[in-house]
């Protein structure tokens, strides 16, 4: 065989790779073919003699016979030689390769048998701790676990671990002294030019739920690179700078760059043209045709017969229970996706689902920050002009729309052009294409206009549906397409890897859901026969904008340090958790999960329109009467949704998604808890909107927000365990919910508690239901799989959201007026109202039966409803 020394240019390292294995290891070996040179040899093509023209011997699982051992060590000890041993199952049963090269007495090494996750952990000092393997930006804590690995032992004096194992499984994480990566100065040689590897790294072992994903993990081809390299004293290039890391490079910035400039001259052409088109649609307004004397009076008025357009809590009551009855029949497709299909066979890697979830975290302050809560103000105005100004309401609704558009330019110009030279060299350079691609959902960056018009109208039954098939459907199966797509697609490049395709799948996946929504809201807008040419004029002033400006800001403010801490926490995680990656994406699972009982929160959001009209008009009994069955209803599902979860969680995520998810389990119900205290805090961010007091709310999240902080900064880096993370959520929005009552109480207005009704009633019924479940859960338990699992869903959902109904009338729940309004509610469903329906029944059912029934009444409903009926005569329509 020609020697490949004598064939290539000067510089390059030339590699002996000896291993009856290939697959990902010597996939990362040719990777960079500038730098390194490969000759691969096996059992049947074993040869030695030719030694002395390689620069560097990679032994992967391969073992050598005393007389080949004696050529070996005699090379290696000569100046400018390198060896890499990967430990595997033919070197861990017996072998005499580390003890001829003087790393350890032992030749017989023990393996893991009892399912414990070897993560990594650098405990070097010293001059070791500037080796180009730890100084070259490795991130080592996101390493991900691997279940084949050997327990090198009884080693030399001189043996360096530059990496060691951290034993990790469900009930314990502990550091060893058994190396994970050492390395050894042999002969004359002045640095370490001996490196082992205790991982079984084999073709045989790239196994989702052994060691591949290791080997997809974005540090694995680079780590492999910088062993090979740093064995001969190469000179390498850090992991931003290396031409093969998943990180962008030059090129792809001027790309980028690009495409930036397009969409910036793009956006100033439009605004232009849409400046000069001023006024031009403003005709299409039933106020304006009254003006000309076009239509009367009467005519401009709504019809008051439209239970959609009567002013009361009717509307939001129907949008949200269509929405939840709608979320129950979405969620089951969703769990099977969810926790079946994504995790087992679209998405097995967890660490991509972490970085999903980073992604999504870290942006969330930036985002927020930038939109200045416009959204917030379109709401607001839309609201309060639409009674008698619905021209100017419209208004709002342009503001948020090009401000999108224009500021949208800004933040990709940043996150997408400057971050793709940035982000390479900081600590989440691993996120850097994540980071870039999530920045591009940013432009044009209004996919929900029509959601927040919706709600600014108060047609929570459109509002619900935009948000049920955001959240339910839309991203989701979207994802269901780009994750195998981009899977597949990047498996085939070993720079990238089929984890990195995932987390880039989940990421545009989630951008495509978004642009269907758009699609789907408009047509959803045109069915109500309004203009859609107001929507994207700009016929705004600039006292319209000031004033969207400074009650945004407000909001923006102090809701902007929600997602800021959560990127506080994503970053400690990254830096304090072992396994960090992973972790995030466990977290992830079980966060998606207990997202769940927050459907309620929409109900709250959609409570905006109905408390800035009864605000404006100055109708107090309105607004106590409405704050009143907000804090009600979410109770009734807030605690239902969070006991049963609690009761069945660890069934149903491990019996569907398996074992590899039980940490996701473990995480749940701490997360619960967290959820059970929501409704309090989420209905008091749209009081203080409504009452245009947005300081009160920006009050209230900085000081949850501020002692989350301090929280999260003490007891991360002590517990290093994300239930710490959780517990600072529980602690501050417990003080959170304390201080928003308090203001509102004081600072707004002060609402009839009717604690039967709103509290005792709903939560004694959750109590009953979720005991009962448990009962089921255990008795399942001992054979529960992914079917049980599944049927324990539907039950909790379908069967037992309507017996909760049950126990609340039983227990006296309702009076004869707040039953009869449900009764309305209910027939105002469309799609799902047989469900809603039969809830109203068993409801009523169990009204009929109990003695409690009319005993705790709610004593401000009459003169609610009174002004309510003021509100909609003088109620104009739009066109």
């Amino acid at each position: 065989m020609l020697s490949p020394a004598t064939a290539q240019p000067a510089g390059k390292t030339n590699v002996l790779y000896l291993g009856n294995s290939g697959g990902k290891i010597l996939d990362a070996l040719e990777l960079d073919s500038s730098s390194i040179n490969v000759t691969s040899r096996n059992a049947t093509s074993f040869d030695l003699s030719d030694l002395d023209e390689f620069d560097v011997l990679f032994i992967n699982d391969f073992n050598l016979s005393s007389s080949d051992m004696v050529t070996v060590s005699t090379w290696g000890q000569q100046a400018g030689n390198g060896i890499v041993v990967v430990m595997g199952e033919e070197l861990g049963d017996g072998n005499i390769i580390l003890s001829s090269l003087n790393i350890s007495s032992s030749t017989i090494f023990s393996r893991n048998d009892e399912n414990v996750d070897a993560l990594v952990v650098s405990k070097v000092s010293g001059e070791n701790k500037s080796h180009p393997i730890l100084s070259g930006g490795i991130v080592l804590n996101t390493a991900p676990g691997v279940a084949n690995y050997s327990l090198l032992d009884n080693l030399e004096g001189d043996v360096i671990p530059f990496m060691s194992i951290l034993l990790s499984n469900e009930t314990f994480a502990q550091e060893t002294n058994y190396p994970w990566l050492l390395g050894k100065k042999l002969g004359i040689n002045s640095i370490p030019n001996v490196f082992v590897f205790s991982p079984w790294l084999q073709e045989e072992h790239a196994l989702v739920e052994t060691n591949e994903q290791i080997m997809v993990w974005p540090y694995f081809n680079y780590l492999v690179f910088t062993t090979v390299q740093s064995s001969v004293g190469k000179v390498m290039p850090s992991y931003a700078s290396w031409a093969y890391s998943p990180v962008p490079h030059a090129k792809d910035q001027v790309l980028l760059g690009m495409f930036v400039l397009a969409c910036a001259i793009l956006s100033i052409v439009l605004f232009t043209r849409a400046r000069k088109r001023k006024k031009v649609q403003r005709e299409e307004f039933a106020i304006t045709k009254l003006k000309k004397g076009e239509i009367s009076q009467e005519e401009i008025l709504i019809d008051s017969e439209n239970d959609w357009e009567r002013v009361g809590f009717h509307r939001q009551l129907s949008g949200f229970l269509k929405l939840f009855f709608l979320m129950i029949i979405l969620l089951l497709p969703q769990l099977v996706v969810t926790i079946l299909i994504m995790p087992r066979f679209l998405n097995p890697y967890p660490q991509a689902a972490g970085w999903y979830s980073y992604t999504l975290r870290f942006f969330e302050a930036i985002w927020l920050m930038f939109d200045i809560g416009f959204n917030y103000a379109l709401a607001k105005y839309f609201s309060e002009h639409r009674i008698e100004r619905p021209e100017k309401a419209y208004h709002y609704v342009q503001i948020f729309v090009w401000w999108e558009i224009l500021s949208g330019v800004v933040q990709i110009s940043l996150f997408a052009f400057l971050g793709s030279i940035i982000f390479p060299y900081t600590e989440f350079s691993y996120l850097s294409w994540m980071f870039i691609a999530h920045s591009l959902i940013q432009f044009p960056g209004f996919f929900l206009v029509f959601q927040y018009t919706f709600q600014g109208m108060q047609r929570s039954d459109f509002e619900t549906i935009s948000y049920a098939l955001q959240a339910f459907v839309l991203r989701l199966v979207c994802q269901v397409g780009t994750v195998p797509l981009f899977r597949f697609f990047y498996a085939s490049m070993p720079q990238f890897g089929p984890a990195f395709g995932a987390g880039i799948g989940l990421l545009i996946g989630q951008l495509l859901g978004d642009l269907v929504l758009l699609m789907i809201t408009l047509r959803l807008y045109k069915s109500l026969n309004l203009p859609i040419a107001p929507i994207f004029a700009a016929d705004f002033t600039v006292e319209e904008f000031r004033e969207s400006f400074k009650f945004g800001i407000k909001m923006a403010l102090g809701n902007v340090w929600v997602p800021a801490v959560w990127l506080l926490q994503v970053y400690l995680i990254g830096v304090y958790l072992p396994n960090s990656s992973a972790e995030q994406g466990f977290f992830e699972f079980a966060f998606t999960i207990s997202t769940i009982p927050q459907a309620t929160a929409l109900l709250m959001s959609s409570m905006l329109g109905g408390l800035t009209e009864a605000n404006k008009y100055g109708k107090k009994n309105l607004v106590n009467y409405i704050s009143t069955q907000g804090y009600k209803w979410g109770t009734i599902w807030t605690t239902f949704l969070c006991l049963g979860l609690m009761a069945i969680g660890q069934e149903l995520i491990v019996g569907a998604a398996g074992p590899v998810w039980e940490r996701a389990a473990e995480l749940l119900p701490w997360l619960l808890i967290y959820r059970v205290l929501g409704p309090i805090s989420w209905q008091a961010d749209w009081e203080f909107a409504a009452a245009d007091k947005p300081l009160y709310a920006g009050i209230a999240w900085i000081v949850e927000q501020g002692i989350r902080a301090i929280l999260l900064l003490t007891l991360i880096p002590a517990l290093r365990l994300m239930e710490a993370a959780i517990i600072t959520y529980i602690i501050s929005l417990a003080i959170k919910n304390v201080l928003v009552l308090v203001l509102i109480r004081k600072k707004i207005h002060k609402w009839d508690w009717n604690l039967w009704q709103s509290f005792i009633a709903p939560i004694l019924s959750a109590i009953i239901c979720a005991l009962i479940l448990k009962a089921i859960a255990i008795f399942l338990k001992t054979g529960v799989g992914m079917v049980d699992a599944v049927l324990l869903f539907v039950i909790t959902l379908f069967l037992f959201g309507h017996i909760h109904g049950f126990f609340i009338g039983l227990l006296g729940g309702y009076d004869d007026n707040t039953l009869g309004e449900l009764d309305l509610a209910t027939k105002m469903v469309t799609g799902v109202r047989g469900f809603t329906r039969l809830y109203y029944l068993m409801t009523r059912a169990g009204a009929k039966i109990s003695p409690l029934h009319n005993r705790f009444k709610n004593d401000v409903f009459q003169l609610a409803m009174q002004e309510a009926r003021e509100l909609t005569a003088i109620k104009r329509r739009i066109v």
